[in-house]
């Protein structure tokens, strides 16, 4: 990453208040906001289905534990594969058309859900969705684009939390589109809502987005000439962001490890299906107002410091978890697993963006997707079929991934004292 210093600047943290609505105008504006618009319209269907269906491939389409953490396995494998050319077109061809083509693709998988026969059907939704998936280091490379370098902490945070506030009561109202029509109908109307809405995200990012790097005319490319410029890449990533890449696998860790939460809830803890819509609708509430505080202590306090406190009250947030036994005690848990991961993610991510140029944002987002990929290969496997066997084995998994974040965050990361823009 020689001859960079132009982009490098500093920060200065001392005078940064939510108070100030310049904040909020530097943030919310352009690329950021269609982004973020986007993300609340899908958001809030996606929570109608989304923690249903683990029960529904189960219950209703014949599958097991291990068919899921199957279907998490070879999904992963389909993401490392296409997670090569998409860096590379995101750095080379440009974010926007990639994001704005490949939502399309994302969105029609939800249909499989719809109209599925039995667990091959959402075996096959898996696999698109997961190809669709391309698009992602195009569109981590242009929300950090998108944002200037002392706002990002807080950027990152709004990404994961403002989106959520219209789907607050999301899980509560697909509870109750179950209880209304059943379990089965109720389900697929849900995922027809997600994919309804999952069109019109993509035809407003296909509209207002606008692309932040420059790019001359497009070279004819292979994806040889991509595996080539991936290994280039890696020679000139540093250690330390080798060490954000392997810490901020945790955030990767949320969706394979949570669709096993309500199936430990319901079937193991003997809870019923309307109170986890409950906990989930109160925890998003209880996170999105702490999310937002963590997320400008990330800009005030820095990046390092908060992660490495949000990685220790993860893992005590995860040893509650496992040993909840009521409503309540699983609401405090998921609430504050819900809270420490995204600020965990948020932080790191904010390093890594602080510590990357721009040139290189697309291809080191995809070297860091990539890993996570290759490193879910087997655990989503080891998830599945360890919950058959012992139910506290997702969990687990997740403490072990946190501990080696604290570790990391402890021994070798550190605070830059200056940061690319």
């Amino acid at each position: 990453m020689q001859g960079e210093t132009p982009e490098l600047i500093s920060v200065d943290r001392s005078k940064f208040t939510l108070k100030d609505i310049k904040v909020w105008k530097e943030i919310l504006k352009g690329n950021f906001l269609v982004l973020l618009s986007s993300w609340i319209v899908w958001r809030f269907s996606m929570r109608l289905a989304q923690p249903y269906r683990s029960p529904f491939i189960i219950n209703v389409l014949g599958g097991s534990a291990t068919i899921i953490g199957l279907m998490s396995s070879v999904s992963s494998i389909i993401r490392f594969l296409i997670f090569i050319p998409g860096g590379y077109i995101a750095d080379k061809w440009g974010r926007k058309n990639i994001i704005s083509i490949m939502t399309f693709f994302m969105a029609s998988s939800y249909l499989f859900y719809v109209f599925a026969a039995d667990w091959r059907w959402a075996f096959i939704a898996s696999i698109v969705s997961a190809a669709a998936g391309i698009y992602m280091p195009a569109l981590r490379a242009m929300t950090a684009d998108s944002l200037k370098p002392e706002y990002r902490g807080i950027g990152f945070t709004l990404q994961s939390y403002m989106p959520s506030i219209p789907a607050i009561f999301s899980p509560t109202i697909g509870a109750i589109l179950i209880q209304i029509y059943g379990f089965e109908t109720g389900v697929r109307f849900a995922f027809t809502l997600q994919f309804i809405s999952g069109m019109t995200a993509a035809m407003i990012r296909i509209l207002f987005l606008k692309e932040t790097l420059t790019v001359k005319q497009p070279e004819e490319t292979s994806i040889t000439m991509a595996i080539k410029d991936l290994f280039k890449t890696l020679k000139e990533i540093p250690k330390e962001i080798w060490c954000i890449l392997v810490a901020a696998f945790i955030g990767r860790l949320g969706q394979t490890v949570g669709q096993y939460r309500i199936l430990y809830y319901t079937q193991i803890k003997g809870l019923d299906v309307f109170s986890w819509g409950l906990i989930l609708t109160i925890s998003s509430a209880i996170s999105i107002i702490l999310g937002i505080i963590i997320g400008y202590m990330i800009d005030k306090y820095g990046r390092r410091r908060m992660s490495l406190i949000l990685s220790i009250a993860f893992i005590l947030s995860t040893l509650l978890f496992i040993n909840a036994y009521d409503f309540y005690t699983f609401l405090i848990a998921v609430s504050a697993i819900t809270v420490t991961r995204s600020g965990i993610s948020a932080g790191l991510r904010t390093l890594q963006a602080d510590l990357t140029p721009r040139r290189l944002r697309g291809r080191i987002n995809a070297v860091g997707l990539m890993l996570s990929q290759l490193i879910l290969i087997p655990i989503g496997y080891i998830a599945g079929a360890g919950y058959e066997v012992n139910p506290i084995t997702p969990f687990t998994i997740d403490i072990a991934f946190a501990a080696l974040t604290t570790i990391l965050l402890l021994t070798i990361i550190k605070e830059p004292e200056k940061i690319y823009y």
